[in-house]
């Protein structure tokens, strides 16, 4: 009769609880190593999309400041001086404060910021010197592909923020100027233009120094 010893047995029991506690330690640090990763690669997208998703909204914001200021352009043209000529304003500031008039008119409720800078640092398009468009001075790639106006339509095509540019053109000056002449005269007193639709029309503060405009 084959006799075990006490002892012996005992050690093989210890050494087969052992390993299976090794064993059982290897795939609970297996399982960590993988919901860790998996943790990560979802932080890592969330991020991105959240990031895409201001990349978005100040998208938004510029199409709506830049129209701003395209309309501001068109009804200051619009608008004759005493000496009846139309003409572009030769500042940004010109769009707040409209004097060629007896009475001062507003053209912009205020000098909007660049939502893609952060400042009041808008290149201005002239002709000779006189303003007639604003566009960012931001080389970022823009998201938004369709979507736009029919104004805006070749931004769709668009490379870099630079190339949204807010022209006032001759045909816009000259619808307005028709729709100018049936406004009636003492509406020309105070700030022209709708007001700023409320989900975008307060771009988020990006500064409250409102300094000159840089060319």
């Amino acid at each position: 009769m084959l006799v075990i010893p006490v002892r012996s047995i005992a050690i093989m029991l210890e050494s087969f609880t052992v390993s299976r506690n090794r064993r059982q330690n290897g795939y609970a640090l297996i399982t960590a190593l993988i919901l860790l990763v998996l943790a990560t690669l979802a932080a890592g997208i969330a991020t991105q999309y959240a990031q895409i998703e201001v990349q978005r909204e100040r998208e938004r914001q510029l199409l709506f400041v830049g129209e701003q200021f395209r309309a501001a352009i068109i009804r200051y043209n619009a608008t004759p001086g005493t000496n009846g000529v139309h003409e572009y304003p030769k500042t940004l500031e010109d769009l707040l404060e409209d004097h060629r008039q007896l009475a001062t008119v507003r053209h912009l409720r205020r000098l909007y910021q660049d939502p893609m800078t952060g400042g009041i640092d808008w290149v201005l398009e002239l002709q000779g010197d006189r303003i007639i468009g604003v566009h960012s001075r931001s080389n970022g790639t823009p998201l938004i592909r369709s979507g736009f106006s029919e104004l805006e339509s070749r931004f769709a095509s668009a490379s870099t923020y630079t190339d949204w540019r807010f022209l006032a053109t001759p045909a816009d000056s000259g619808n307005l100027q028709q729709s100018a002449a049936n406004t009636p005269a003492n509406a020309s007193a105070g700030v022209m233009g709708a007001p700023p639709p409320s989900v975008v029309s307060q771009p988020p503060p990006f500064g409250t120094n409102e300094g000159n405009v840089a060319n």
